[in-house]
């Protein structure tokens, strides 16, 4: 079945995985600097300067060219694959069951999640079902708010696991993948500002059920009271009511960049011409083997 992938538009979730090009190829961060530097000069530049533009915007200009290992895969396992053979689920590493687990929290803590932003906030949100799409992308933002004589917000929700994942935002600051996927919701939704909100909300009885229900069918506990100490840490481990509500939120806000918009779209026009070969090579690839 040949796909015209000229035309298939990336989730807004996705962005911060093409976004990435070939380490070998990439400027260092001291030579990005150094090139920012010499293009803002506005008094003329010496000879050594000309070239050392001229060098660095040539490197520049072919990492563009470029995709990381994260975006060939995720091209390959995530589009490619999908739009060839339906979806399918990688097997080894985090079990099926486990990724259902944590796709369930995240889907069933979401309304809670809003719920607990709006009470520290003071403002009634509500959970937008509306997909957006243009020419490239699509989504669905979380929350969109319009301040009575202020800017239109988009926000992202990020469902935490538990305390430990939760905390271990605040050190990293926002993620390269958040960044772009809120981005990208800003583009979609002509906001003017955006934000990554990482909430941690107590996970729904039927999952903590499900996660008791493990320990029962263990058998490695040797005594009964074992057993309930381990199911009271389970409950307690996934119950987060007894922190206070502004020690469960971590936010991030990300600026319109209307610049780093148009580099998202030239990246999909890039993915997809990118798709385009390998379907080409792919097909080759079997028609040859066919002809043996």
């Amino acid at each position: 079945m040949y796909i015209n992938f000229q035309k298939v538009k990336f989730s807004c979730y996705a962005l911060g995985k093409i976004m990435g090009y070939d380490r070998e190829e990439k400027l260092t961060k001291k030579e990005l600097q150094l090139l920012e530097n010499i293009e803002k000069k506005e008094i003329p530049l010496t000879d050594e300067e000309l070239e050392c533009k001229t060098i660095l915007r040539a490197q520049r200009k072919a990492s563009e060219n470029t995709l990381s290992k994260t975006a060939i895969s995720y091209l390959i396992e995530e589009v490619f694959i999908y739009h060839k053979y339906g979806e399918r689920i990688r097997p080894g590493g985090e079990s099926l069951n486990e990724s259902v687990t944590r796709i369930m929290k995240g889907t069933l803590a979401e309304l809670s999640a809003i719920d607990l932003l709006s009470e520290y906030d003071g403002i009634k949100y509500r959970k937008n079902s509306k997909k957006f799409r243009n020419k490239w992308v699509s989504g669905y933002p979380d929350i969109l708010h319009k301040k009575r004589l202020g800017d239109r917000k988009v926000t992202d929700i990020k469902s935490s696991w538990d305390i430990y994942t939760f905390m271990d935002n605040l050190p990293k600051n926002i993620s390269l993948l958040n960044k772009s996927q809120v981005q990208g919701y800003i583009g979609l939704t002509k906001a003017d500002v955006g934000e990554v909100c990482h909430i941690l909300v107590s996970s729904p009885d039927e999952l903590i059920e499900k996660q008791i229900g493990k320990l029962r069918h263990k058998n490695v506990f040797a005594t009964r009271e074992e057993l309930d100490l381990a199911i009271d840490l389970t409950r307690k481990s996934m119950k987060f009511d007894d922190i206070p509500m502004e020690q469960r939120i971590i936010r991030f806000s990300v600026s319109r960049d209307e610049e780093e918009q148009k580099r998202m779209y030239d990246r999909v026009e890039f993915c997809r011409s990118w798709l385009m070969q390998y379907q080409q090579k792919h097909e080759e690839y079997f028609k040859k083997r066919l002809a043996l």
